[in-house]
């Protein structure tokens, strides 16, 4: 068994895509700080999206989809809830550094991974 499935392949790549698009963005809106913002934003909603796609590709049964998804979300949410509080604690920084590119690649992972389960799964 591979761990790198071709869904977490797209995954990854497509985030690649945006944090390309969003680079000048966000270097404009926040300078040096703003990059790094919006790459460990990256970062951490990427990793639990790979994972999850890894563990939906290891179990299969009538309910492994709605689970993955739902067991995506929650993930998501605490490790990119978590590494926001604690860049901008640590890091003093505000929305407009991290919390604005969280969002973003929160809501794009999100809805990239569910549709790379459902499309996975249908077929």
């Amino acid at each position: 068994m591979r761990f790198w499935s071709q869904p977490s392949v797209s995954l990854m790549w497509m985030s690649g895509v945006l944090w390309i698009v969003l680079s000048g963005p966000a270097y404009w809106l926040g300078g040096r700080d703003g990059w790094l913002g919006l790459s460990l934003s990256a970062v951490l909603c990427v990793v639990p999206g790979v994972f999850v796609l890894w563990l939906a590709d290891r179990f299969s049964g009538p309910d492994s989809k709605a689970w993955a998804i739902l067991a995506g979300t929650g993930l998501r949410l605490l490790f990119v809830a978590s590494g926001v509080l604690a860049a901008a604690h640590l890091a003093g920084w505000g929305f407009r550094v991290i919390g604005v590119w969280a969002v973003v690649f929160y809501l794009f992972t999100l809805a990239v991974e569910t549709r790379l389960l459902l499309k996975s799964h249908s077929g």
